[in-house]
């Protein structure tokens, strides 16, 4: 975080406000650091004690006008990591609406995606057994079907994106929360069926209609950011996925050489996680037997905001979110192939059993199975021990 100095420092002219928003972006940071050493000591009211000289401070300069654009950013990263999201997203949300500011386009972009990460911290810190703890929008691209996190760049898997105003309200009925995980799975199975999205979604012109009826300027406002930054920060998965010997995709996440032609896979783990990541959200969209289990739709939640973080942003899972996926994975305590043919028991997610059911296999189950088999304990692995850069 607190990189929004390198962001936008050059659009400002001010060279006084930009050092003034530098310097303070660092009080804040270093600040935040004491804040987080002191708590992990437990020393809770030496900690508060910082807050509460801190908040002092930025309110005596929100007061005096003295924070522009930089600095109501660094303000709401600081809120966000000492864990005060109410806060950070009132100040996310008041340069929002400021008319002052003057954000462009691309800001308005980062703030947003701030907002969706204090969304992200407020419900992992919120984790219970009971209610909704979906954290992010997951979107199904209407050409390939597989989930994503934006529409406001085009699919990493195929490359799509809406091109009208009406297909873009179509894609913002295809999400949560107005379709729930379950049914998101498998409105991604029928279009990889090659059925047209109003066939899959009966009503889904009327749904699109009663969008642009409600909030039009919003839409075109997303369209508008598509069409001026699809190329900005577009990554396409099957470009990393690609041997550089042979052009082949390889498949398996942890595969010590391609399977067409031999040669090294030298991948980082940054990229071995993102290929284990894009295997199992893929598992998902075809293969589970798809439940009600509020555990398994967080799941699919966290790879989907996990998976856009690595490639568009090259950010990693920090430990608060793995710890979240693996308690997710492991609370689902079943994961079961399509017809149940085949059984992952999650009960020790470290030392997983797992069994064929000869009864109820389909003919390509088996090797559906290698794949559960081999991407989960990857996955449990990179969640446990983190990432390596």
């Amino acid at each position: 975080m607190f990189n929004i100095f390198n962001i936008f420092k050059r659009k400002n002219n001010d060279d006084e406000s930009l050092i003034a928003s530098y310097k303070l972006g660092q009080f804040l940071k270093d600040n935040a650091a004491k804040v987080k050493s002191l708590e992990q000591l437990d020393r809770h009211e030496e900690a508060q004690e910082i807050i509460d000289v801190t908040n002092r401070l930025i309110r005596k300069n929100i007061d005096s006008n003295k924070v522009n654009k930089f600095g109501y950013i660094h303000i709401a990263e600081y809120f966000l990591i000492v864990r005060k999201y109410n806060e950070s997203e009132l100040i996310i949300n008041s340069a929002l609406s400021s008319d002052w500011l003057n954000l462009d386009e691309e800001e308005l972009l980062y703030l947003e995606s701030i907002l969706n990460k204090i969304k992200i911290e407020q419900s992992l810190s919120d984790v219970t057994n009971s209610g909704s703890k979906h954290y992010t929008q997951v979107y199904c691209c209407q050409n390939c079907g597989r989930l994503i996190n934006f529409i406001t760049m085009p699919c990493p898997h195929c490359n799509w994106s809406p091109t009208t105003i009406e297909l873009m309200a179509q894609s913002m009925v295809l999400t949560f929360p107005y379709f729930k995980i379950p049914a998101l799975l498998m409105i991604s199975r029928e279009f990889k069926n090659k059925r047209p999205a109003t066939d899959i979604v009966l009503n889904l012109n009327q749904q699109a209609e009663k969008i642009l009826s409600d909030i039009r300027p919003s839409v075109v406002k997303l369209l508008n950011l598509l069409n001026k930054t699809e190329h900005k920060n577009h990554r396409k998965i099957s470009v990393i996925r690609h041997c550089l010997e042979c052009g082949k995709n390889i498949f398996f996440s942890n595969a010590d050489t391609c399977h067409n032609c031999g040669e090294p896979v030298n991948w980082p783990e940054i990229v071995r996680l993102m290929v284990c990541i894009d295997n199992l959200l893929f598992l998902f969209e075809n293969r589970i037997e798809v439940s009600d289990s509020e555990h398994e739709s967080e799941l699919v939640c966290v790879m989907v905001a996990m998976l856009n973080d690595l490639l568009r942003n090259q950010v990693v899972p920090n430990e608060q979110n793995r710890q979240y996926a693996l308690h997710s994975l492991k609370s689902m305590k079943v994961i079961c192939d399509k017809n149940k043919g085949f059984v992952v028991d999650l009960k020790d997610i470290h030392n997983l059993n797992a069994y064929l059911i000869k009864d109820d296999m389909l003919p390509d189950t088996e090797g559906y199975a290698k794949f559960w088999i081999n991407e989960i304990p990857v996955f449990v692995n990179m969640m446990t021990n983190g990432i390596r850069l």
